[in-house]
């Protein structure tokens, strides 16, 4: 007699039900709890108003519909003249849009053999291809915005991440009675930068030096490293007679990083 040698489960090598990692998870098949999707031998439950929110990148969250629900977070965009309904998904971490407004829109599609993954590891769909659009909400003109053309997606078009992150933050607003809740991972550090030649007593004075060589590739990575410290307000410039040299530094695996040396 053979042993079943993966679990009924989950899939993965057979353990006690009580180490199951599908043990409290609702399939996203048959909806019923206890298994993963990819083992599921039910029936597909009728998928309207069920939301598949995203985990990796490139991300997705799915509506069958845009339920009421959701209706605070979606909204009548234009794109290429054509008016569409567009959910705002931070779920997301692309944008995509349906097949049929690719047809009604007459747009250009870029063939693509990427494949965008779902919140559950048995799911992900490839891409149909790409198109370039201009798109327009609120009077903003969004140039050269880049769709990924999705199948069976229930919504004329998703606008991930890569779309709002272009804005210093996107509001909805829900009607709640609690008061604004602001989700940041950092929070802004309240102190005085510290200088770095401080420790200098006023009888010390700069010596010249010769500046460290560097090789052709060095040169451009330290100039495009100040360039974006200098773009993003990390660094400023100064007149002061001191000066710190860089350094360039590689990691175990090959990735250049400037470093300062204050010696």
């Amino acid at each position: 007699m053979e042993v079943e040698n993966s679990c009924f489960f989950c899939g993965n090598a057979r353990h006690p039900r009580s180490k199951c990692p599908a043990r409290d998870v609702t399939c996203l098949k048959c909806q019923k709890k206890g298994h993963f999707a990819k083992v599921c031998r039910g029936k597909p439950a009728n998928p309207r108003g069920r939301i598949s929110a995203a985990a990796w990148s490139p991300s997705l969250a799915t509506v069958p519909t845009i339920p009421t629900s959701l209706s605070k977070s979606s909204a009548t965009v234009c794109i290429n003249g054509l008016q569409v309904k567009a959910l705002f998904d931070s779920g997301s971490s692309e944008s995509f849009v349906h097949p049929g407004i690719v047809k009604e829109a007459a747009l250009t599609v870029r063939p693509s053999s990427s494949t965008v993954s779902m919140a559950t590891l048995a799911s992900s769909v490839k891409i149909c291809g790409t198109c370039i659009v201009d798109l327009v909400y609120q009077e903003q003109i969004y140039k050269d915005l880049s769709l990924s053309v999705l199948p069976e997606l229930y919504a004329d078009l998703i606008l991930g991440l890569d779309f709002q992150s272009q804005h210093e933050s996107v509001i909805f607003q829900y009607g709640g009675s609690k008061p604004p809740l602001s989700v940041c991972i950092f929070s802004k550090l309240n102190v005085e930068p510290p200088e770095p030649f401080s420790n200098l007593t006023s009888d010390c004075h700069p010596i010249a030096t010769k500046s460290r060589r560097y090789s052709q590739e060095g040169t451009e990575f330290i100039d495009k490293e100040v360039t974006r410290l200098l773009e993003e307000g990390i660094i400023e410039p100064s007149q002061s007679p001191w000066r710190a040299q860089v350094v360039v530094t590689k990691d175990e695996n090959h990735k250049k990083r400037l470093a300062i040396d204050y010696s």
